[in-house]
């Protein structure tokens, strides 16, 4: 009694022979002919798979057609903060599209680079990735910004706004402003304030764009601008 065993991959026939009724056979190692974006997995029937060079005993007849899985890379994300995400996998014949925005407390997202110290973006949010390899890529960063300026129309003298960073706490100017008829006091966030919230130098600490307004008390001090800003600094005492 014979057994009839096909093997097939795509159009190429790898195998066709009879086998006698329970003798062994080997499976072919592999394909002549690889295919291209694939990995050669095995053999199947459609229901079982036979491992390359498996040894099966043959009791009835067998058509089988190689198993391709279709090759894919990793895509790796180092973000910087000590935590990474789990690494992404790109098929062979897709494009992987950047879809993952990391997020940072007191930094903006600007997209991946290709080398950890490197500012230069190679791919931003959206952009197609279509090279057939694996890769690793670096978050860049931009620390977060925001203006502190000052409110002093009526003064007779103006101070430059500033830039504070997130991660750091900002010396305020300590540029006294002048009124006349007036010592100043400090500043406040609040324009009708009639108590200040900072002195001039003072530390600021506060992640938004802020307008600072003077605080004024009512009242004529004697002597020159010096003198002014001298008794005004007092007032902090």
């Amino acid at each position: 009694v014979y057994c009839v065993i096909n093997i097939t991959s795509g159009e190429e026939v790898i195998v066709s022979e009879r086998l006698l009724y329970q003798s062994t056979y080997r499976m072919p190692e592999k394909p002549s002919v690889e295919k291209e974006g694939y990995i050669f997995s095995g053999w199947t029937d459609g229901n079982v798979t036979y491992n390359p060079s498996a040894t099966v005993t043959v009791s009835s007849n067998l058509e089988l057609s190689a198993l391709w899985t279709m090759k894919t890379f990793k895509i790796n994300f180092e973000l910087k903060t000590g935590s990474n995400p789990v690494p992404s996998e790109k098929k062979y014949w897709e494009p992987f599209v950047f879809e993952f925005v990391p997020s940072r407390d007191g930094y903006r997202f600007m997209g991946w680079s290709l080398s950890e110290n490197s500012e230069e973006i190679a791919y931003k949010t959206g952009d197609e990735y279509t090279k057939n390899e694996n890769i690793v890529l670096y978050a860049v960063w931009k620390e977060l910004s925001y203006i502190v300026s000052y409110s002093i129309p009526e003064a007779e003298n103006s101070i430059p706004a500033q830039i504070k960073m997130h991660t750091e706490k900002l010396q305020l100017s300590d540029t006294i402003p002048v009124r006349s008829g007036y010592t100043f006091t400090g500043w406040s966030t609040k324009q009708e304030a009639v108590l200040p919230e900072y002195k001039p130098g003072e530390l600021f600490n506060i992640n938004a764009d802020t307008v600072l307004y003077a605080v004024w008390k009512n009242g004529i001090v004697a002597g020159d601008a010096d003198t002014v800003q001298l008794v005004a600094a007092e007032d902090f005492n």
